[in-house]
Formats: C-alpha cells, sequence, structure tokens
C-alpha cells in the first residue's frame, strides 16, 4: 500500500464510522422541536436539507466519493453552513483527492468547530502529524457533544496507544470534561490491553492531582474486580475519597455507610452477603460506630465481605469485640482467603491479644485477591464487631 493509499484510509474509515453512530441525531432533530429548553445540539448535517441529507446517506453507506454532487449543491445552497464544506471534504476524501479535501476541511473549520465530521478529520490528521495535543483537543471537541457514542472508545485509543498520547489525555480530564464518566466506563469487548491503557491514563489523572470520584469510578472497579483487582484497588483508593488513606482494609471501623445501595457498592468496600437467617446494620459505639449482627440461623453464615487484594505472605488478622464474654468472641469468625465456601475458607475465632482478636494467615501465591469475610455461628445473642485491620507480619 503506498503512503497515500494509508493516508486515505487513515481519514476516510473512521470519518465514515463516526457519521453512522451519528445517524441518531436524525432522530434528535425531529424530536429538538418538541422540546421546550431548546438546549439539544443537533449536527447540521443532520438537517432536513435534501442535498445535505442525499450526500449524508452516501457518507453513511461508506461511499462519500458519491456524495461528491450532493455535497456541491449543499454547499451552494448554504455556503456558511460547516456541514457543506465538511460533507464536499468528505467526499473529496471518497474521490482520494486529497489536497482539495484539506482545503474544503479548512473552510469548514473556519465555519465553526462543532461540526463532527470537522473535528475527525483534523483528529485524524493531527495523529498522522504526531500531534498529539492538539488530537486531544479535537477528540475533546467531539467527545464533549457525543459522550456516550460508541466510536468515542474508538478514538480514545488511538490516542492511548502511546505514552505521550495517554498524557495529553490524562491533562485534558484534569482540565474539566464531560466525558470523563463516559471515558473511565470499562464497555463489553475491551480488551485486557485497552484496560490497561485506560487504567493507566486514570492514574496518571491522580498523579496529576485530580479525583474522578466514586459514582464515577463504580463501574470500572466492579470490572478491575474480576479482571484485576490490584488495579481495580488502586484506582479505587486514588480516584474516591473516602476510600483515600485507608490501610488494606477500606473502613476497618466501619464509620462509612456500608449497607449503601446496591448501585454504589464495589467489592473493594463492605457488602452484607445477603443470608438468610442473619440481620446485619450499623449500631452506636463509643467513639463511633460498629456492625452489629444476629442470626436465626442454625449453620455458620458470613454477614459482610470486602475483597482485599495482598501480596503473599503472612498476614495478622485482628478484630474487636463489643461485648464482654467468651460466648460472642466464639462466635464470631473470620476468614481471608480466595475461596468463598465454608468449609475452603476456613473461617475461625480469634485468639485473645489484649482487647483484641486475631489470628495469622497466609496468601499463598496463587491468591492475589482474598476475600475478606466476618462469620457468625448461630446462638441468641447480639454481635457487635468493630475495628478490623488486616497487618503484614
Amino acid at each position: 500500500m503506498n503512503p497515500r493509499e494509508r493516508v486515505w484510509r487513515w481519514l476516510i474509515l473512521p470519518a465514515v464510522l463516526l457519521y453512522a453512530v451519528l445517524t441518531w441525531g436524525s432522530g434528535i432533530d425531529r424530536a429538538a422541536g418538541d422540546l421546550a429548553t431548546g438546549g439539544v445540539w443537533t449536527p447540521p448535517a443532520l438537517h432536513s436539507g435534501t442535498s445535505f441529507v442525499e450526500a449524508r446517506r452516501f457518507v453513511e453507506a461508506g461511499i462519500p466519493g458519491s456524495a461528491l454532487d450532493p455535497a456541491r449543491a449543499a454547499l451552494l445552497s448554504e455556503p456558511v453552513n460547516p456541514a457543506a464544506p465538511a460533507l464536499l471534504g468528505m467526499a473529496l476524501l471518497g474521490k482520494r483527492n486529497m489536497a482539495a479535501a484539506d482545503q474544503a476541511f479548512r473552510v469548514a473549520a473556519r465555519l465553526g468547530w462543532r461540526e463532527p465530521l470537522t473535528q475527525l478529520y483534523w483528529f485524524q490528521t493531527s495523529l498522522a502529524q504526531n500531534d498529539l495535543n492538539n488530537a486531544v483537543l479535537r477528540f475533546d471537541a467531539i467527545a464533549r457533544q457525543h459522550p456516550d457514542a460508541p466510536y468515542i472508545g474508538v478514538m480514545a485509543r488511538s490516542l492511548e496507544r502511546s505514552s505521550a498520547g495517554r498524557d495529553a489525555l490524562a491533562r485534558r480530564l484534569v482540565a474539566g470534561a464531560n466525558w470523563t464518566g463516559s471515558y473511565a466506563t470499562i464497555r463489553d469487548g475491551t480488551t485486557s490491553e485497552q484496560i490497561a491503557a485506560r487504567v493507566d491514563v486514570l492514574n496518571r489523572v491522580a498523579d496529576l492531582g485530580r479525583q474522578i470520584g466514586c459514582e464515577s469510578m463504580v463501574q470500572p472497579a466492579r470490572v478491575l474486580a474480576a479482571v484485576d483487582p490490584a488495579a481495580g484497588a488502586r484506582l479505587w483508593r486514588r480516584h474516591c475519597p473516602r476510600a483515600a488513606g485507608q490501610g488494606l482494609v477500606i473502613d476497618g471501623g466501619f464509620e462509612q455507610p456500608v449497607l449503601a445501595s446496591l448501585d454504589t457498592q464495589v467489592p473493594f468496600e463492605w457488602s452484607v452477603t445477603g443470608y438468610g437467617g442473619l440481620d446485619a446494620g450499623l449500631a452506636p459505639v463509643k467513639g463511633g460506630q460498629a456492625v452489629q449482627v444476629r442470626s436465626s440461623s442454625s449453620v455458620t453464615l458470613p454477614f459482610i465481605e470486602q475483597l482485599v487484594p495482598l501480596q503473599p505472605g503472612t498476614y495478622r488478622l485482628s478484630w474487636r469485640i463489643e461485648e464482654p464474654g467468651s460466648e460472642q468472641q466464639r462466635r464470631l469468625l473470620a476468614s481471608l482467603s480466595c475461596a468463598r465456601d465454608l468449609v475452603a475458607a476456613q473461617p475461625q475465632a480469634g485468639m485473645p491479644l489484649g482487647d483484641r482478636l486475631t489470628r495469622q494467615i497466609s496468601i499463598p501465591a496463587d491468591c492475589k485477591a482474598p476475600w475478606l469475610r466476618l462469620w457468625l455461628a448461630p446462638g441468641s445473642a447480639d454481635v457487635t464487631v468493630d475495628d478490623l485491620r488486616v497487618e503484614p507480619i
């Protein structure tokens, strides 16, 4: 493939894909008149002019060269509409007239940068010239208008391929962008290499001093808990303020709303296991609050859990029981294991050490992210547990 052919494919194929994604805009155009706010922006090329519609259909069909005549007609009918020279530029690209296409897109840029085809052309051109800062600006202009469009992820991956591109993306995110939450979302079909690049960008954002916030990080944290728990836990701690500065166990003192809704829970924080016969909730204690649990079950069951990525080694697990007496101490069991069933997880009661109960646990090399769980054996009295810690020995 000669250089001219490579440039043609580099510029036109992404543009055709993007325009297909933006076909939903024609529905917006029909509905816009019914919206009292008038706040929905509709790409100018999706308006109802016959020449625009015909040219757009050729582009969407993947044959932009056939759009040349209607694109010329569109430009003659609305010469100050920024979509007209952009469509003409696409048609000229389809005819592989690179110089004329470049001139058309320069005209389109002077008329208005909000036209997505214009932004995409200069995005691809900037990438080809390794001008990553300008490429990110063009990406930002499209992503701000269509933050949830599927093609935004494809464009982002073009930038994520290099360290310099990831830096440029991170700086744009630090500056503030309405597409931050959409960018952080890890969608179906994302490869492990793409996930690693996305995580790297988000870590660079944290390095630059910005926290994206807990809400936007729930979905990626859940995905990473399954595919790369260590990376997920680190990202969650860096971008969710309530997890920052915690020990190996997040909220071991149970001061956060551990019984939050399922929509906000992530594996790296406490969640209630939901077994029938158990009733767990927060209770006030001296200096804060603790988890209080009661059981009507005839078997030992876990009532609360958290995923705690750890390096292989030996750890001391310890906690404090608020109620005096050995019965409650014996009924409260703890486990730190990759296994989740009762026998394999090997929950045990702690040995007294001062005002705490402790047990020593070894994490093998094949267990990168054990589950920390508290269990309650059958009995009638409530048990209140607080100040749970995991510390390396």
